[in-house]
């Protein structure tokens, strides 16, 4: 889900969203040319609408300013629980970005999103997942003693948000794919047969 934030996101906010409408209700219809709200909100050179990267850096500010908040929260919640919900609420801003394309939806749904994601990202630092750290083999008894969950718990959470499943949905995709492909041939290879019958 998080390459969404930063590969496709700018790409639809730029394409379909009209940041002018910010700008407007913040300053006015002819915008403003301060440099301090130019840096702050990511405006564009005219100074009349709000870059995709100034929406998309919201998460980053509210990462920065709030992250404490919800890591206080998350921490009384169960790993599991604290996952399941954040992944709930990223959820929930993704299906946002798509239900409108007002601006002010786009910033309530990256405020979700940022909120979810400091739910989701209570996780092991880069320096405890190390190979030095977690030699090969050993992460899914690390994740049990660093989670403090049964084995049957953690194999369920990650095999729902991984979608492992989906691995043989696309492997039957391919075998019906190939099935199609190789019935198309067999019409075309019969066709063939009956023109060239036809003409001698």
């Amino acid at each position: 889900m998080f390459p969404m934030l930063w590969d496709v996101l700018p790409k639809y906010i730029d394409d379909w969203v009209d940041t002018s409408r910010l700008v407007s209700a913040l300053f006015g219809s002819n915008g403003t040319q301060s440099r301090l709200w130019h840096f702050l909100l990511g405006r564009s050179e005219d100074g009349l609408r709000i870059e995709p990267e100034g929406i998309v850096n919201i998460n980053a500010g509210m990462i920065m300013l709030t992250c404490f908040l919800f890591a206080a929260l998350s921490a009384k919640m169960r790993a599991t629980s604290s996952m399941v919900v954040g992944t709930v609420l990223v959820t929930v801003a993704l299906c946002l970005f798509g239900l409108y394309t007002l601006v002010w939806f786009v910033i309530l749904a990256m405020i979700i999103f940022s909120i979810g994601e400091m739910l989701v990202e209570r996780g092991m630092t880069p320096g405890q997942v190390t190979e030095k750290a977690l030699p090969v083999g050993e992460a899914f008894q690390k994740l049990i003693e660093y989670t403090g969950e049964s084995p049957e718990v953690l194999t369920n959470l990650l095999y729902a948000n991984h979608h492992v499943g989906l691995t043989w949905y696309f492997f039957a995709a391919v075998g019906v794919l190939s099935a199609v492909m190789i019935y198309m041939y067999g019409r075309w290879i019969l066709t063939l047969g009956e023109k060239k019958r036809a003409s001698g």
